[in-house]
């Protein structure tokens, strides 16, 4: 499908006008029975084009155009939901959060870590850092599209849920950095840019950036703090937000394993992370009014941890694991909002390579997890009912190669 384009500039932003693919053709028959239920107004998956899953190992490219990098679409209409995509820059190769949504659902926003591949290029090491945070304003055949420009080797992206601030983390060759951007009526507006020496994350090994690789970003349920995860350093920071002025609070926060991403629970009282890269643990940090944040609970996982979702009630997680292998798996744990304990409810099987993002529904009765390659080399979005705290296979909705995270909106 093609889609057309003009360009103006605008506060230094460039616009697009892009055409989704329309008219939004109605969901295949195997994903409606397996989408209708789900409880979303919208369901947005992001697809890598670049990469296959051998890439990861071996570091060679598929040919040029072999796959695209697309924005699939699931809009409610009716009992079901209508299907639509459009081609937005990615990489499957950053955290889980390179995708995020406004509040409201009607603005998406996401970042790319590696540049598009070019024609001439055959291996990972060819490919650019990315530099490029794209938003995306879904309409019923069209959509508004404005790229602007933010530090290099972007990891995750999140939105205030005051909806008034972008939050973005990434790794540059000589600095981890945060850009906060704000958010009005138009596209995002200038980043402010703190490096990670200012943000206070001293050298942890002799490697580049000093072994700080920020690789989430959250913002508290209020949006007057938020939480940045230095997988590098195995460690947390938590920042008081005020008015763009961003201050510590607190110190940093020694973490079991590198976290990969992390969450606030609903209320703000804990915050839950996805460590690894090996044997898998939930951890749990207890937040404190005066900074004094700590850790109250380790639950084993997996192996090779990578999404991370909660439900809105704040009282289901799941992770999910990559494992290596073709035999991944997501972890259902049972959380409690008020005392902060967690216990893992059960490991399910996930047939399919690479799974990663994950995302409740907005009821949490059921779950959304994306596999890079589900079936040949489609990818899929693997579908769950959440039944009497277990996870029960609910369908399987094919999607473009390379599905690497999931959003979905109430």
């Amino acid at each position: 499908m093609r889609f057309q384009s003009f360009s103006l500039s605008r506060r230094g932003a460039v616009f697009l006008g892009a055409a989704l693919a329309s008219p939004a053709i109605p969901s295949r028959a195997q994903e409606a029975d397996a989408l209708a239920p789900v409880s979303a107004s919208r369901i947005a998956a992001i697809s890598d084009g670049d990469f296959l899953a051998s890439t990861f190992t071996d570091g060679v490219l598929p040919p040029f155009g072999a796959h695209r990098d697309l924005l699939t679409l699931f809009t409610r209409s009716g009992q079901g939901f209508t299907r639509a995509a459009l081609e937005v820059s990615n990489s499957a190769t950053a955290g889980p959060d390179t995708m995020a949504a406004s509040p409201d659902g009607q603005t998406l926003y996401v970042v790319d870590r590696l540049e598009r591949a070019t024609p001439e290029a055959t291996r990972v090491t060819e490919l650019a850092p990315g530099r490029t945070l794209t938003t995306i304003r879904p309409e019923p055949s069209s959509a508004l599209v404005a790229t602007r420009a933010v530090p290099p080797g972007s990891e995750a992206v999140a939105a205030s849920p005051d909806g008034a601030w972008l939050a973005v983390v990434g790794n540059g060759a000589e600095q981890a950095t945060l850009a906060l951007l704000p958010v009005g009526d138009g596209p995002p507006g200038e980043a402010v840019v703190y490096g990670h020496a200012a943000l206070g994350f001293a050298a942890a090994d002799e490697g580049p950036r000093g072994g700080v690789t920020l690789t989430g970003v959250q913002w508290l349920p209020d949006a007057k703090a938020l939480a940045l995860t230095d997988a590098g350093g195995k460690r947390l920071g938590f920042f008081r937000f005020d008015g763009g002025t961003l201050t510590p609070w607190g110190g940093l926060v020694a973490t079991g394993g590198g976290p990969l991403t992390g969450r606030f629970v609903p209320g703000g009282r804990f915050y839950v992370t996805a460590e690894g890269p090996g044997r898998g643990v939930l951890g749990v940090m207890q937040m404190a009014e005066d900074g004094r944040h700590r850790r109250i609970a380790e639950v084993p996982a997996d192996m090779a941890p990578r999404g991370l979702a909660v439900s809105r009630d704040g009282r289901l997680l799941a992770m999910v694991h990559v494992r290596g292998t073709a035999e991944a798996s997501v972890s259902l744990l049972a959380f409690d909002p008020e005392s902060g304990e967690c216990r893992k409810l059960q490991e399910a099987p996930l047939e399919g390579l690479l799974p990663a993002g994950a995302a409740f529904d907005a009821t949490g009765s059921h779950l959304l997890v994306t596999l890079f390659q589900g079936n040949g080399d489609q990818g899929a979005l693997a579908v769950f009912r959440t039944a009497q705290q277990q996870l029960v296979p609910a369908g399987r909705v094919p999607l473009p190669h390379g599905a690497h995270h999931v959003v979905v909106c109430a």
